[in-house]
């Protein structure tokens, strides 16, 4: 009969192996839901754990004392293994999230709505103003154009998704966005009722690269654009009637010009937003009424027309500047 250390440490080896089984199970039911993005390593492990587990049945039978212990401390290691590949796990690829169009079809079948962002983001360059496009891959848009969108996660913001999807379709992750209005009609989406928050953003292209080309990413000229997927035209107009309000109230523009700018590429860049011709001389004396351009007594180079004096934009001016408080009714 063994001794009563012996049948503590049997039942310590035997309590351990179904511990091991345990994990096998857990682990591979979470692979089966494609949750693991390491398919290739988990499963040595796991196939590790149970030639230990194996191992160690076979020694306690033989009550191998001092070699079963280090079988002991060898399956410790393969289940400290498993832990730390569940701790370096990474968020899910495109390929293992579930699929776009299998979602449209369960908020169809349940008459649940879906939530979306687009992002739109109008970029200034050769004087003239573009926005950021992609081909869109639905059936029933093909080879038609459409905003960077996606759906909503359960467990993101409206602002937290809008940045993923920037990232995630251009690589670019230092572009201010900002809010500016949901669209709700009922027949917007072919596959589902679909409510989409519109973001916007305006940058230099010159400023930004983008890191990512899928679906024939590119920049196009506003003007140019006729048609869009979805109700995706609409939205980019809405977004640039209220770009064009915003540079009249806000120095957005001034972000898109060099640090030291002349009238003329002021101008240029004003036309090009608001789509309009100004009258030179009027143009100028409002900006300098507003004394907020400083002369810094250089002048343009290498240019083929007669050189300009360059300007700078006082920042600190212009958040000094007391603002116009309202009072009662204006209109």
């Amino acid at each position: 009969m063994a001794s009563l250390p012996k049948r503590r440490f049997h039942m310590c080896g035997i309590h351990t192996i179904i511990s091991l089984f345990c994990v096998m199970v857990r682990e591979t039911r979470t692979m089966a839901k494609g949750k693991d993005i390491f398919r290739t390593l988990v499963p040595v492990a796991l196939a590790l754990c149970a030639a230990l587990s194996l191992f160690l049945l076979f020694l306690l039978s033989r009550s191998s004392e001092p070699i079963t212990h280090s079988c002991f401390l060898l399956n410790l290691a393969a289940i400290k293994l498993i832990t730390l590949l569940k701790k370096k796990r990474m968020p899910a690829t495109a390929s293992h999230q579930k699929n776009i169009k299998t979602i449209l079809k369960e908020l169809e079948n349940e008459g649940l709505n879906g939530i979306s962002v687009d992002c739109v983001i109008f970029g200034f360059d050769e004087d003239e103003l573009k926005v950021l496009l992609i081909k869109s891959d639905l059936k029933n848009f093909e080879d038609k154009w459409s905003l960077l969108g996606d759906l909503i996660d359960r467990k993101e913001t409206l602002d937290g998704a809008a940045y993923r999807v920037l990232k995630e379709r251009t690589g670019m992750e230092d572009v201010y966005l900002e809010q500016v209005k949901s669209f709700g009609e009922i027949s917007r989406h072919p596959a589902a009722r679909v409510i989409t928050v519109a973001y916007c953003s305006l940058v230099n292209v010159q400023h930004y690269q983008l890191k990512k080309l899928d679906n024939e990413l590119h920049w196009h000229n506003v003007r140019h654009i006729k048609e869009m997927a979805f109700d995706h035209k609409e939205i980019l107009d809405a977004c640039y009637l209220w770009l064009q309000k915003r540079i009249q109230e806000h120095p957005l523009g001034f972000s898109l010009l060099p640090k030291k700018f002349s009238l003329r590429e002021l101008q240029n860049l004003y036309e090009a937003i608001l789509g309009v011709r100004l009258d030179r001389r009027n143009f100028r004396k409002k900006f300098f009424s507003m004394a907020l351009l400083e002369d810094t007594g250089e002048y343009e180079a290498d240019v083929p027309h007669r050189p300009g004096k360059l300007y700078k934009f006082n920042y600190e001016k212009y958040q000094q500047k007391e603002r116009k408080k309202w009072f009662g009714i204006d209109f």
